[in-house]
């Protein structure tokens, strides 16, 4: 799943307020524009989904788990699919699966999950039944929102921040770890080593997580697609409509 367990005081600041303001934003266009009898109905929708994402996630699969966002994402629609996530992420961080400041970014990164899946969904549904469709999309969105989490985990570089995070030591950080950490004396590194810095953080988490979020992700597909096929016989209205190319 890409969600960034952190706790408080570790992302930074600067990210915390942008993406935290962001998130607002976009919810209160979200309301402006689910006003009527119509989106009212689908608030219904909205607990169920979120509900069932929180579920999946207590199933683990080693170290990866499900959330089933993406089949949320195509369920919901691109403008409640924010809401969902908002919801999903708020609560994972009420019980402890990340601070309460992260819960801005998680939003985005979840919700971009989920509209990746929808669109891609709706694309290729023009020529590909709706299950194998389902199945494939899961696994594209999920690698993609992965890689989204990936850069970002790098560009602000969340694994040295963790390093000093978990280095304190009555308020001091230890030498080795604050030079780990950045500059030190005002120092600003160069361009081209920041560069380098990143690139190397970025190959290096990708490395380790990829290979993990790819198994988990098959598996997720297949079971996206089992849920998509019972819906689909129990209850159709609920799936968005194919839209073949017409012949």
């Amino acid at each position: 799943m890409s969600h960034l367990h952190l706790p408080d005081g570790v992302l930074p600041i600067s990210w915390v307020a942008v993406t935290n303001l962001a998130v607002l934003i976009l919810l209160f266009a979200v309301a402006g524009y689910l006003k009527g009898e119509r989106s009212r109905r689908r608030i219904p929708m909205v607990a169920v989904l979120s509900a069932a994402m929180l579920l999946a996630m207590s199933i683990p699969l080693g170290p990866y788990h499900l959330n089933l966002s993406v089949l949320a994402g195509i369920l919901a629609g691109p403008a409640l699919s924010l809401v969902v996530s908002f919801i999903v992420n708020l609560f994972l961080a009420f019980i402890g699966h990340g601070g309460l400041t992260v819960v801005g970014l998680n939003t985005l990164i979840i919700a971009s999950e989920m509209l990746i899946g929808y669109g891609l969904y709706r694309a290729i549904t023009r020529w590909v039944p709706e299950v194998p469709a389902v199945a494939a999309v899961t696994v594209i969105a999920i690698l993609l929102s992965t890689t989204v989490t990936i850069g970002v985990a790098a560009a602000a570089r969340l694994p040295d921040a963790l390093v000093v995070h978990s280095h304190h030591d009555e308020g001091h950080v230890h030498e080795e770890d604050r030079s780990a950490s950045g500059p030190v004396d005002g120092q600003v590194p160069e361009v081209g080593t920041v560069a380098e810095s990143l690139g190397m953080t970025f190959a290096h988490l990708a490395a380790i997580i990829f290979p993990v979020i790819a198994a988990g992700a098959t598996v997720e597909g297949v079971m996206s697609g089992l849920i998509l096929a019972f819906l689909l016989r129990t209850r159709p209205e609920l799936v968005p409509a194919r839209n073949r190319t017409k012949r």
